[in-house]
């Protein structure tokens, strides 16, 4: 499941890396004019030369999502009010029996609803991925997959098992307006209302809104930065990557993938975010690509469990 998400999101990211736009950092400043100032001038050139680099390096305005936003080490967040996910406005901490009387495919198949399943299908799997039809009976309006079982367990399970024993998650799926209960309109005034803002970043917004500071982040990049859910985290180096394309990548853009998440006590939820990072001319643009979502019920297990290490400690203190 997480290999398939990161294949998905990377491959995303590196085909549309050159895509995006954003503002200057720095601004050209002003220049000395006068002969006997030339020796001045060459030495003020250096320094603003260094405070160009320095800025790029420094204002993250522009930059990767998570360097604008707070994040905290704390290990379970306090519950957000009222807070409530996807078309049908699931109140969290989601329950699987809200779940029972939607419709369900499997490979495409109409299964009927997954309460009707439930008994009939007996067949024993270690990972199963249904795809949910809002209540109107709907593709289009983006429920979450559900998975039951675990792809890595070499223990097998059944439907009725899976969901007595809470061994599911939803997700991850592709984050749209109405994951986050919002209509077509009210997304699309907000859209006008931030006209030089992708409206990917406008939903991430919303989400840290409504769910506060995040808790859980994790990474994953390319082979030669050894930064990979569950294994080395170098914080200081994938933050570097995020400030510093012209360091790393091609044509000087670098691409990155990122976990960013909420760990409450009941649940969990996560965001996989690709975006790209494009220096060029003491310019410093991040464009976002492709954002899924995961609802993560402690049944199930941790975000750190599902996702990988936490490596929000080390991102705070590199940060």
């Amino acid at each position: 499941m997480r290999k398939k998400l990161v294949c998905g999101a990377m491959c995303v990211a590196l085909s549309a890396m050159l895509v995006g736009c954003g503002k200057d950092t720095v601004g050209s400043g002003d220049t000395q004019s006068t002969k006997e100032q030339s020796t001045v001038q060459e030495t003020e050139s250096s320094d603003e030369n260094a405070t160009e680099e320095k800025n790029i390096v420094s204002d993250d305005s522009t930059g990767a999502w998570v360097l604008r936003k707070e994040v905290t080490d704390k290990a379970v967040l306090d519950e957000p009010s009222g807070a409530a996910l996807f078309p049908d406005k699931l109140t969290l901490p989601i329950n699987i029996d809200s779940l029972m009387d939607y419709q369900v495919l499997a490979g495409g198949v109409d299964q009927g609803t997954l309460s009707s399943i439930v008994d009939s299908y007996t067949d024993s799997f270690t990972s199963l991925d249904f795809m949910i039809l809002d209540k109107t009976g709907t593709i289009y309006s983006y429920m979450p997959d559900l998975l039951l079982g675990k792809e890595d367990d070499s223990n097998e399970t059944n439907i009725k098992q899976a969901i007595s024993d809470g061994n599911w998650m939803l997700g991850p799926s592709a984050m749209y307006y109405d994951t986050l209960g919002l209509t077509e309109d009210e997304y699309n005034n907000m859209c006008n209302d931030n006209p030089d803002e992708d409206g990917k970043y406008l939903l991430m917004d919303k989400l840290y809104d409504m769910l506060g500071t995040p808790n859980y982040i994790g990474w994953f990049c390319d082979e030669d930065n050894q930064t990979r859910p569950g294994e080395t985290y170098d914080a200081k180096e994938y933050i570097g990557n995020m400030r510093n394309p012209e360091n790393y990548g091609s044509d000087s853009v670098t691409a990155y993938s990122t976990y960013i998440g909420w760990q409450f006590a009941d649940y969990g939820i996560a965001i996989y975010v690709s975006e790209t990072s494009n220096s060029s001319s003491g310019t410093l643009r991040a464009n976002v690509h492709d954002v899924s979502i995961s609802y993560v019920p402690s049944t199930y297990g941790t975000l750190e469990d599902v996702f990988g290490t936490n490596a929000i400690s080390d991102f705070l203190a590199a940060k």
